[in-house]
């Protein structure tokens, strides 16, 4: 799993494009991949789209929760998942979360509100991060 918005590199090859761009690589340097063994998945933002699954878990994070979880569900309010909200500099998921609640730190509490979440919820409201779960989960069988 990788950020699209903070992938090196890019250029102007979309989410897709990088998936099979990591497969193809990931073949070339490990001789013996099964197909569909190896999943490379790029977040179509970044990683803190998925909290906006429930934003009102963010409240542990502030005194002042009320003011900063409406705003973060107004974000949300703006488009059809959470996956889709922007990856401008400007208005990355990350810097609209710290806009809000500038005590947040991606690497200490984006970890913690995502368990507070919860996986069952993250998945319901984000669909492409659910395929990709549904695939990883397929390679048990």
């Amino acid at each position: 799993m990788v950020d699209y918005y903070g992938f090196r590199e890019k250029g102007s090859r979309t989410v897709e494009q990088l998936e099979d761009d990591l497969l193809d690589e990931a073949s070339k340097r490990i001789r013996r991949i099964s197909p569909g063994r190896v999943l490379p998945y790029v977040q179509r933002h970044e990683f803190e789209s998925l909290l906006f699954a429930d934003v009102g878990e963010f409240a542990a994070l502030d005194e002042d929760a009320p003011q900063a979880i409406d705003t973060l569900r107004r974000v949300r309010a703006q488009f059809p998942t959470p996956e889709d909200i922007n990856d401008s500099p400007e208005t990355a998921p990350s810097k609209r979360i710290a806009a809000a609640i500038p005590r947040y730190r991606k690497r200490v509490h984006g970890p913690d509100v995502a368990g507070r979440i919860g996986l069952s919820a993250i998945r319901a409201a984000c669909p492409r991060f659910h395929e990709w779960l549904t695939q990883l989960e397929s390679l048990r069988a």
